[in-house]
């Protein structure tokens, strides 16, 4: 019985997450990110992590975040239980003073709500993992709401990460390098405006074991799909993020990671990779 409440919750609310929104975000240009969390061992270290993805996206989407204002931007993260298990229930909202049509009365009005609801088996991974998934949901409904009046700027955040990284970023150059320090390529595809390809670079890429062992064994190089410059062998997988490790002599692909996955599959894909390069 207690498995069967808890899958009706599950399916209750993943049919919410694919549910068309009832809630406009037409005009929504100013709010004040907050995160509450009420998680156990969730602590200070992810609810900045949580705060600073918030602010990456709303400064994407032209959004104020450091404006005084009465509207809240919010996740509110609980633990609940079902029968004997524990769960995770995350919602998204926007919080706002409204006034009354008729009156002069204030209240509070909830103008956007999602709610994800799922047992963790890695609390960190898992509750950013949904954290991500819920903030590329209203990104995507904020820019179709707005498409009329929202106007992007090119990100810095593909020439940024490469920067930060120390990536390289021609592959004639990196190339050269990888031939010369006797070391796999790994070609690092990746777009401007590309959701999982940052949620790749800030919780994979950038972690410090995961940086030592690509460093370690490969020449990493960023290239920018949208731009076209590089050999034509890497336009075959038209979705970003995608990395490939390639022979500097023989400039064929080894090994193909596709999309984003935790850090766990991407050690293994690195793993692989090293024991082909081996075997040759």
């Amino acid at each position: 019985m207690k498995q069967l409440v808890f899958r009706f919750l599950l399916f209750w609310t993943s049919s919410l997450a694919w549910a068309q929104s009832p809630f406009i975000l037409t005009g929504l240009k100013s709010y004040t990110p907050v995160v509450a969390i009420e998680a156990g061992k969730a602590d200070k270290k992810i609810k900045s992590m949580i705060l600073e993805e918030m602010e990456e996206m709303s400064k994407e989407l032209g959004i104020d975040t450091k404006g005084d204002t009465s509207r809240a931007f919010a996740f509110d993260i609980k633990r609940i239980g079902v029968g004997e298990m524990i769960a995770l229930k995350v919602d998204l909202l926007v919080g706002e003073n409204l006034q009354r049509p008729e009156g002069k009365e204030q209240l509070f009005a909830i103008s956007y709500m999602d709610t994800h609801i799922f047992v963790p088996e890695d609390l960190e991974e898992d509750l950013m993992d949904t954290v991500d998934e819920m903030l590329i949901k209203f990104a995507s409904q904020y820019k179709e709401d707005n498409s009329e009046i929202l106007h992007i700027k090119s990100a810095p955040a593909h020439t940024s990460f490469a920067v930060q990284m120390q990536y390289q970023t021609g592959y004639k150059a990196a190339l050269e390098k990888a031939k010369k320090e006797h070391k796999l390529l790994m070609v690092f595809m990746s777009t401007n405006y590309c959701p999982w390809c940052r949620k790749l670079e800030s919780r994979v890429l950038s972690r410090e074991d995961i940086d030592k062992d690509i460093k370690a064994q490969f020449v990493p190089l960023m290239l920018n799909f949208s731009e076209k410059n590089f050999p034509s062998q890497f336009n075959d997988i038209a979705i970003t993020p995608v990395i490939y490790i390639i022979d500097p002599i023989t400039e064929k692909i080894q090994n193909t990671f596709v999309g984003y996955n935790n850090h766990e599959a991407f050690l293994q894909f690195l793993d692989q990779a090293k024991r082909s390069a081996r075997k040759q």
